[in-house]
């Protein structure tokens, strides 16, 4: 038997990244990835109910810039 994707579900993963990606994309570990933002050295999450996740589009831009430092 097939699982079902949700289409909502498909396009949701694509636009927000997790912990572990966003280090893999660093490459740094998670608990770096949680250093750095206590830190104020990456940009800031976004939270979906209880869950953390990071904007792929933002991320992609922050990474163009040369993830520098953010501002906010």
């Amino acid at each position: 038997m097939l699982d079902e994707i949700n289409p909502q579900s498909a396009v949701e993963a694509t636009q927000f990244m997790k912990v572990d990606e966003l280090a893999r994309l660093l490459n740094v570990s998670s608990r770096t990835v949680w250093r750095k933002l206590s830190a104020g050295e990456i940009i800031k999450p976004i939270r979906l109910g209880k869950i953390i996740r990071w904007s792929r589009r933002e991320v992609d831009l922050w990474v163009s810039l040369g993830c520098s430092k953010p501002t906010n």
